[in-house]
C-alpha cells in the first residue's frame, strides 16, 4: 500500500531451508514492511491510530487520504511504530545519561 493506492510488485523471494525463513531482499530497498506498507503510509497510520480508535482510524485514512487499511493493519502499524519510537527514546537517555552527548548546537572545531 502506497500513498498512491495498493501497488502490485513483483519481487524475488528467497527462502533458507535451515532456518526455515524466507525474505524479499527488495522489501528494505523499497521502504516496505511485513504487511507491505510504504514508509509513508506507516507515518500516516501511526500518527492517526495514536490519536483514535483503530477501526475509525481504518475508516477515516479511507477518506482522508484514499489509503484502505484494517482496522488490525492500524493497530499492528501503530504498535510497530510506537515500539520503535520507544526504543529510540531509551537509546538516547541511556546515551544522554552516559556523559557522551554533547550539547545541541556545540561546536567542536
Amino acid at each position: 500500500m502506497t500513498l498512491h493506492g495498493e501497488r502490485a510488485v513483483t519481487r524475488a523471494y528467497y527462502y533458507c531451508e535451515v532456518c526455515k525463513t524466507g525474505f524479499c531482499p527488495a522489501d528494505e530497498t523499497l521502504g516496505l514492511d511485513g504487511g507491505c506498507t510504504t514508509i509513508a503510509v506507516r507515518a500516516k497510520i501511526a500518527r492517526l491510530g495514536a490519536m483514535i480508535p483503530f477501526g475509525r482510524c481504518s475508516t477515516e485514512l479511507g477518506f482522508l487520504c484514499g489509503i484502505e487499511v484494517s482496522a488490525k493493519t492500524v493497530e499492528r502499524v501503530t504498535e510497530m511504530v510506537g515500539s520503535q519510537i520507544g526504543k529510540e527514546e531509551s537509546n538516547r537517555n541511556a546515551h544522554v545519561l552516559s556523559g557522551l552527548a554533547r550539547e545541541a548546537g556545540a561546536y567542536a572545531g
